[in-house]
């Protein structure tokens, strides 16, 4: 989706090991770095990792600030106790792409940010 590619092309790019964690856990912690390097996509050049202090990172801050821009953000798992999961936004609607339990916008409270580049370098 942030990428226009498919599941499958995604999966491919991610290699046998990786691509099987990620199906099986989703992807976050040190499997974000190497999901984002298997997709080419650089730190500090495509994208910027930001940690929100949860005190200052209210629900409609974020979705303001996010406003017209690309971003993963790590969130609670809502369904596995003390787990971690990332939800994508577009620029302007979030997509979960849990089979299970999904987030709705405004129950999101980011923990992390990757937020992508939109323009060229």
């Amino acid at each position: 989706m942030a990428l226009a590619l498919t599941h499958d092309a995604v999966l491919a790019k991610l290699g046998d090991e990786l691509a099987a964690r990620v199906i099986e856990k989703g992807c976050y912690d040190k499997d974000v770095a190497a999901t984002f390097a298997a997709l080419d996509l650089v730190e500090n050049r495509d994208f910027f990792r930001l940690f929100i202090m949860p005190e200052y990172g209210t629900t409609g801050f974020i979705r303001n600030m996010l406003w017209g821009r690309r971003a993963c953000i790590q969130v609670r798992s809502k369904n596995y106790t003390g787990e971690m999961h990332i939800v994508y936004w577009d620029g302007s609607a979030l997509f979960d792409p849990s089979p299970k339990r999904t987030y709705e916008w405004n129950e999101v409270e980011p923990i992390y940010l990757w937020l992508f580049r939109d323009s060229p370098a």
